[in-house]
């Protein structure tokens, strides 16, 4: 799996073809490890500004779980 960022055209593209969820099912579960990652390191003990930053971005990643499958279902919603 590569790290490289998706694109938001991109990211349309491949949800337009996932009628079954699968992309988003592993899109959503990039997201999380990600999201892991930031927990982990902030666990780990890091100044009052590197939390402030990781936790930011923790939410970041909570947002993008949320409006993921939102997005997803409103690309392949029937016509």
């Amino acid at each position: 799996m590569s790290s490289r960022p998706i694109e938001i055209v991109e990211l349309d593209q491949r949800l337009a073809n996932d009628p079954d969820g699968t992309e988003l099912k592993r899109l959503t579960e990039r997201l999380l490890a990600g999201k892991g990652r930031v927990v982990q390191e902030m666990d780990r003990g890091v100044s009052t500004d590197e939390y402030a930053r990781l936790s930011s971005l923790s939410q970041a990643y909570d947002a993008g779980v949320e409006a993921l499958p939102k997005l997803w279902a409103s690309i392949n919603q029937p016509t």
